[in-house]
């Protein structure tokens, strides 16, 4: 089988969440036997059109000035032209839009060939024009209302025709997949027909993690933040939080880039005062993550935004680590499906600094904690599943 699996940025420019999980994936699926192409925009990846790899894995980078997060329909044609092209010099059998962000014609462009398509709901982008579902005032946003909250609170006036953008998107799809129960729950309450869709959670690669970790000897707690340090992301909360508990036994690792929001960054750094106990590690390779992990007592994930399924907190499990999350729905499912930690109050530092403390004065939380985590699926049981809606929408075409 030859498939494209399209995503919105890719290594080297971009290394976290779904650029990750498509990697992964297509190496996975080139260990059984099909070819996998990365597409995705230039200047979010290699910042040239040339072909490349990344290890094993082609990349094909298409030009994609323009992108208008409001009227995702406005993308010039030429960008499906260029895609409808690379389909036919690929021989492309079946398309994989991991999100459509920058390359959103990637969907019209293989109907123009009859290719049939797969939709990955990795996040909130067939909804929300923000992609986040925060609204612009900072709060969750509670429903769409059919695009008129969108236009009312947000200030988007194209949100209601952009909603039945997302809603036809999808339809047309031969299959939707989402790593998310709680999503697939949210778009199904703002109408879009989610009843055939696949759940089918991230794969964790456990090469990585042989076994799990036991806990770190040294006293205090530990805890890390991985991942990149955006608003949304919520490490605010984080350090102030540690800021909160002046003089006790914690220390607070930051691993991740700032990427576009290097001042909120900066922001980070002032908040922390010179506090030795915060330390900001910089950026990582995926390669680092399990001597990263080993130290840590816990994982904290303090999104502000519901989060599908963070793949920062699948490693922390499969790794043995128990995660701190705040209580929103993607975070909220990631600890009940496994067990895995204890959830604060959505953006709230005294909150977190009130559990911090809990964990610090009983170390038998976490201990217990990992003793009972279950353990999440593997890359490869991930890539069977897809294997199979694979199949089933191909031979639903008739290819």
């Amino acid at each position: 089988m030859r498939l494209a699996l399209v995503t919105h940025q890719f290594f080297p420019a971009y290394y976290t969440g779904v650029e990750r999980i498509a990697l992964n994936l297509a190496e996975q699926l080139r260990r059984m036997g099909h070819r996998a192409l990365i597409v995705t925009a230039a200047e979010h990846s290699s910042g040239s059109t040339e072909p490349y790899a990344v290890g094993g894995v082609a990349v094909r980078p298409v030009e994609a000035l323009f992108t208008d997060l409001a009227r995702p329909w406005l993308q010039p044609a030429g960008i499906r032209r260029d895609l409808a092209r690379l389909f036919d010099d690929e021989r492309i059998e079946l398309v994989h839009v991991l999100q459509p962000m920058r390359l959103p014609q990637a969907f019209d462009a293989a109907e123009s060939r009859r290719i049939p398509t797969i939709a990955h709901v990795a996040d909130f982008g067939y909804l929300c024009a923000r992609i986040n579902l925060i609204r612009s005032d900072g709060t969750l946003c509670t429903t769409a209302a059919g695009g008129d909250a969108c236009a009312g609170v947000c200030g988007i006036p194209s949100a209601p025709q952009r909603l039945r953008w997302g809603t036809s998107t999808l339809a047309r799809a031969g299959a939707v997949v989402s790593p998310c129960r709680f999503t697939i729950g949210v778009f199904a309450a703002e109408g879009f027909d989610a009843g055939g869709w696949h759940h089918i959670p991230w794969g964790v690669d456990y090469a990585l993690y042989p076994d799990r970790f036991p806990p770190p000897e040294r006293g205090g707690l530990a805890i890390g933040f991985i991942g990149t340090l955006l608003e949304a992301k919520g490490p605010r909360v984080l350090v102030d939080a540690v800021r909160l508990l002046p003089g006790r036994p914690i220390r607070l690792e930051l691993y991740g880039g700032s990427f576009h929001e290097q001042s909120y960054a900066d922001d980070l750094r002032r908040r922390a005062d010179g506090d030795e106990r915060i330390v900001f590690a910089g950026s990582y390779d995926h390669s680092e993550l399990p001597g990263i992990l080993a130290r840590l007592d816990a994982v904290a994930i303090p999104s502000l935004w519901h989060e599908n399924l963070p793949t920062t907190g699948l490693n922390a499990i499969a790794a043995g680590v128990p995660l701190v999350v705040s209580n929103v729905g993607g975070l909220t499912e990631l600890l009940d499906d496994y067990d895995a930690g204890f959830a604060f109050r959505v953006g709230d530092a005294s909150a977190l600094a009130e559990l911090l403390e809990r964990l610090l004065d009983d170390p038998e939380l976490l201990r217990r904690v990992r003793e009972r985590m279950r353990r999440p699926p593997s890359i490869e049981e991930e890539a069977w599943r897809l294997e199979s809606v694979y199949l089933d929408v191909l031979a639903a075409r008739g290819n």
